[in-house]
């Protein structure tokens, strides 16, 4: 088993662990509220190919892409799509397990349409509970950046940051639920940066493009004055 292989299967194994389920828990309670207005054709998830954050897409075509498995099996930084193909990435802790962060976002830029989406979980650098916890340590990744960097590499690719937000800020050995959603709520409001695990939406910009939205309310009224016309005429037609 090489290196990567043994990386994505002790990943895979700590999201099986008590901490492990509840930060995936987090990220399928938060993803909806950012894929489900997405529209368009092709979307792909990145990684954990028996784990699913494309269920609340309404994009039809869906697949996991993975080295070792899901129905399209591709390096993350060599995708087998064409330039301007997918309307939709979603990336579960991709960039932190990735040897070559910026390869991969580059990749990403390439493969996503105009004003194409890129969903991107990861783990917070600066999470202060981190390394302090003596049960359910985090994993160490190679590729784990904070936030304001993601954004900086973001914006020099062409992408723009549109939304996101922080989550999971009780130590990682917390298990009273009451405990839990205390800090929760408190971090939130009072240490947001601080959060354990993150997630970042940005879409894809080409400078001097314009997106041409349907003029509904035009159509409405043209399709308003046949209609009249149409009438007009069969009225003619039956006094004739």
């Amino acid at each position: 088993m090489t290196s990567p292989e043994r990386q994505a299967s002790a990943f895979s194994s700590w999201l099986d662990s008590p901490g492990g389920e509840r930060v995936w828990a987090w990220c399928e309670e938060v993803v909806g509220r950012f894929v489900a207005d997405v529209f368009g054709f092709y979307a792909i998830q990145l990684g954990l190919p028996q784990r699913d954050l494309l269920a609340s897409s309404r994009i039809p075509w869906r697949w996991h892409c993975d080295p070792e498995g899901g129905e399209v099996r591709a390096a993350w930084d060599e995708l087998p799509f064409e330039s301007n193909a997918l309307d939709l990435v979603v990336a579960p802790f991709a960039l932190d397990r990735s040897a070559d962060p910026h390869a991969l976002l580059r990749e990403l830029e390439r493969v996503l349409v105009p004003e194409g989406h890129a969903l991107f979980f990861g783990f917070n650098p600066w999470y202060p509970w981190r390394l302090l916890s003596r049960h359910e340590r985090w994993p160490r990744l190679p590729g784990s950046m904070t936030v304001p960097r993601l954004k900086d590499r973001l914006l020099v690719l062409g992408f723009e940051p549109r939304g996101g937000r922080f989550g999971m800020y009780a130590p990682p050995g917390e298990r009273l639920p009451r405990a839990r959603r205390a800090f929760e709520a408190a971090g939130d409001r009072w240490w947001p940066l601080f959060g354990g695990v993150y997630v970042l939406d940005a879409v894809k910009r080409v400078p001097g493009m314009r997106i041409i939205q349907p003029d509904w309310q035009n159509r409405k009224k043209q399709r308003a004055e046949r209609l009249a016309a149409i009438a007009e005429c069969t009225k003619l037609k039956r006094e004739s």
